[in-house]
């Protein structure tokens, strides 16, 4: 059986649940399509839509837990335990770009780290999209509160908004720090 089939099967099933599923007559009614397509049709996307959500919420988990082990072993250097020199040439052995790892290590020295997120607050999120706000919470000073606004916006956002909200807001952050210190002076 090939992996397509056992995904035919899997989704078959999930779609055959689907009165079980925690969508609600309300959602579908409220879906504006469900005029065009009907009800089934609507319910069944719905579920796969919050399927899908639970996958990205599942791979976004690992990715954090997997983060975490690899932080481990940087600071450790436990690499060198395994006959590496540089901890580099291990990630390299297990086929992730070092450039990846930098940029999880980012998010999660940022959110995790700095800010406190926990990896549940920040699983629901499309990585992407917090690699979009990562410069806003990078700067030094911008509150919790505010980076909490920010992954409020991600969801209901397109990348393109998003990037360009994030572009005005470090715009707006610079320019009222330059007139902080040109009031000091």
């Amino acid at each position: 059986m090939n992996a397509q089939a056992v995904t035919s099967n899997q989704l078959e099933l999930r779609l055959s649940e689907t009165k079980n599923q925690e969508i609600t007559d309300e959602e579908v009614a409220a879906n504006w399509r469900t005029e065009i397509y009907g009800e089934e049709v609507i319910r069944n996307t719905l579920v796969l839509d919050k399927w899908v959500g639970e996958k990205i919420f599942e791979a976004n988990t690992a990715m954090f837990e997997w983060i975490e082990l690899v932080v481990k072993i940087k600071y450790d250097k436990s690499y060198e335990q395994l006959g590496y020199t540089k901890f580099e040439d291990w990630i390299d052995n297990h086929g992730v770009s070092i450039s990846t790892v930098k940029s999880w290590l980012k998010l999660y020295d940022t959110f995790i780290i700095r800010y406190q997120f926990t990896r549940d607050d920040l699983c629901k999120y499309d990585l992407k999209k917090l690699n979009i706000i990562l410069p806003i919470a990078e700067i030094e000073g911008v509150p919790k509160e505010s980076v909490e606004e920010f992954l409020d916006s991600i969801t209901s956002m397109h990348e393109s908004d998003l990037k360009s909200m994030v572009k005005e807001e470090i715009t707006e952050i610079l320019s009222s720090s330059e007139a902080r210190l040109q009031d000091e002076s």
